[in-house]
């Protein structure tokens, strides 16, 4: 992969927004889904918080979350973007190397 090409995908990838929970749909819930999802809801728009500052290689703003699930969403997203990147670098050396019969 020439640094051309790294650059290329390093621009699309910072280009990529999670949306937060509220700008989601609105959609009716039971009342014990709503006491389940308060909670979900705060997690995911952290996740999202580190996910889309990551991306843009900045900082997140500081949070109130507990330190054991700030560490454990900061690993989601650095395994998440991992994944990402992989995906994508496959695909372009994919397209760059010649099929290899296998005897």
């Amino acid at each position: 992969m020439t640094a051309t090409q790294l650059e290329r995908f390093a621009t699309q990838v910072s280009k990529v927004q999670l949306p937060h929970w509220a700008d989601f749909p609105e959609m009716g819930l039971y009342a014990d889904q709503v006491t389940v999802n308060n909670y979900p809801m705060a997690a995911y728009d952290r996740f999202v918080d580190l996910f889309n500052a990551a991306l843009r290689n900045e900082e997140a703003n500081k949070t109130t979350l507990d330190p054991a699930i700030e560490e454990l969403l900061n690993l989601a997203v650095v395994t998440t973007i991992a994944r990402l990147k992989t995906t994508a670098l496959l695909a372009v050396l994919q397209e760059q190397l010649p099929p290899t019969k296998i005897k």
